[in-house]
């Protein structure tokens, strides 16, 4: 990827500080991401109107909330009246499988493990928003951009033809944005009357490797992504309409 296609990638807006838009990375065929056709972020809901505006300007039209409901209820938010942005609330799991597949967890690759075996259905649900009624750029997001939004992303590139390890580069840049943050956060644990600190020490993380297990994982259980993605409901010609709105120029 060019200098000028990384400098293009981080979108600076109030109130996101892990926004970036996945265009300009190749594919195996010899194609490229398209700019301006997926997006990644944290939790938009303290994006002002100006923020809703600029995406709006800049070409996104469809929001896709990973977060479970009572993040939603938590932090809610709406694009405003003027925006032309869709909101499309699709949890990877809710707040009773909230139990199940994510606070069982110690790190992230048992975080990964449990994502993927049991939210299949989930990240399909997500890929399809985007290419609804032909494709419209999209802005994926969960609560911090990394987990949720990761394994979306990573599962989209992946049938797109971007190779792993650029996949897993892209992943690891959510740990350089959101580090800054990361001792707030710390903190807040501490006041909790079931704080846990040394668990979300290791869920802040989210470098190369581990991406790099999650992929192992697909490979290994699920014959790859497109395995993946066909055992939890989603048509053939349903990744190649993925991949072909996310390169055709």
């Amino acid at each position: 990827m060019t200098a000028d296609a990384v400098s293009r990638r981080r979108l600076l807006l109030d109130g996101c500080v892990n926004l970036r838009d996945t265009g300009g990375y190749e594919t195996a065929d010899g194609g490229s991401i398209q700019f301006g056709r997926l997006l990644r972020s944290d939790s938009p809901h303290k994006l002002t109107a100006d923020g809703w505006r600029h995406l709006g300007e800049y070409g996104v039209r469809a929001v896709i909330d990973l977060r479970r409901p009572s993040e939603m209820a938590r932090n809610g938010y709406s694009p405003t009246e003027d925006s032309s942005v869709l909101y499309h609330p699709l949890p990877i799991f809710d707040d009773i499988e909230y139990e199940t597949v994510d606070k069982p967890a110690r790190n992230l690759n048992q975080l990964y493990t449990l994502f993927l075996e049991n939210c299949g259905p989930s990240f399909v649900r997500a890929l399809r928003v985007m290419i609804r009624d032909g494709g419209t750029s999209s802005l994926v997001h969960c609560a911090v951009g990394k987990d949720r939004t990761g394994l979306t992303i990573a599962l989209a590139l992946s049938i797109a033809g971007v190779a792993n390890d650029v996949i897993a580069d892209d992943y690891a840049l959510s740990e350089t944005y959101l580090a800054p943050l990361y001792p707030e956060w710390l903190e807040q644990e501490k006041t909790r009357p079931d704080a846990d600190i040394e668990r979300l020490q290791n869920l802040l993380q989210s470098k190369h490797d581990h991406m790099v297990f999650a992929q192992d994982l697909l490979t290994r259980k699920f014959d790859g992504p497109q395995g993946y993605l066909e055992h939890a409901g989603m048509k053939a010609s349903e990744m190649d309409a993925l991949k072909k709105w996310l390169t055709a120029a």
